[in-house]
């Protein structure tokens, strides 16, 4: 069994690796390079949760390296790599934790994220459309990328607000509603389809948590790398902050459909 994990996470860094390099997708917003979508983690997380925290750290650990060293995107850092191994590490452990808990327990925290997120987002939109002046509508002006275009009302906006007001809003709707629905689901589908659901939402809890404080951690990183201000944390922060909760989204779901697939070639072989 041993040797199966080692050779597997040998060929997960591999994939993550070329996945990486060849297919990551950057979504082009108001003319600007804004938005990075990678499909990476999805191999690296399913290190962590079928093989466990030291397979898991390992693999996104190597995955690291290796990418930088193949196509590097400016200087090594190596506190990044700490902390992909730390986020591996982390996915495996609370996997362990949460993989038999009740989904009700966990749900409530999933909840009042998401509820909070909305609100603020809804906040954030009031702000800009009805104040004129003040230092938090400064703040929210000067998030995400300076390239910016002027709406209908005179106001500017740029992809970095967008983040911070419809885009925490659309993700808390789809999130809840994924949520809500899926609760739904497990009550009235057959066993096999329920139990599908009920290991996508607890994916969400196992891999959402790391990867959130993987990005705030990193986000502090390269603030202090770059020599930029304290208080430039949370314009770095917000954009990707989002960001991340929505590719957990995405990736939760690929990853559960990866983890059946092993397991059914696990059982035939």
């Amino acid at each position: 069994m041993r040797t199966r994990a080692v050779v597997f996470t040998a060929l997960i860094v591999a994939l993550a690796v070329i996945v990486k390099i060849l297919f990551d997708v950057t979504v082009p917003v108001a003319g600007v390079q804004a938005m990075r979508i990678s499909f990476s983690g999805v191999f690296l997380r399913f290190a962590s949760v079928v093989f466990g925290p030291v397979s898991g750290g390992a693999a996104a650990g190597l995955a690291d390296l290796i990418k930088h060293f193949i196509k590097p995107e400016g200087a090594y850092l190596p506190p990044l790599t700490v902390t992909a191994v730390l986020n591996g590490m982390f996915v495996g452990f609370l996997w362990k934790k949460i993989k038999n808990a009740d989904l009700q327990k966990y749900g409530v925290f999933f909840v009042i994220f998401f509820v909070v997120l909305g609100c603020w987002g809804t906040g954030n939109i009031f702000v800009i459309k009805f104040f004129n002046g003040g230092r938090y509508l400064e703040f929210l002006r000067q998030i995400g990328t300076q390239n910016e275009l002027t709406d209908t009302n005179g106001i500017f906006i740029s992809f970095g607000r967008i983040q911070a007001t419809a885009g925490p809003v659309a993700l808390s709707a789809s999130a809840l509603v994924t949520y809500f629905a899926a609760r739904a689901a497990i009550k009235k589908m057959p066993a096999a389809a329920s139990s599908f659901i009920s290991e996508y939402l607890k994916l969400l809890f196992a891999t959402g948590i790391p990867c959130l404080l993987y990005t705030t951690v990193n986000t502090e990183i390269l603030r202090m790398y770059f020599l930029l201000p304290q208080k430039s944390f949370a314009l770095l922060w917000i954009p990707r902050f989002v960001e991340e909760a929505l590719m957990v989204l995405l990736n939760s779901y690929l990853l559960i459909i990866l983890i059946n697939a092993y397991k059914k070639t696990s059982n035939n072989s």
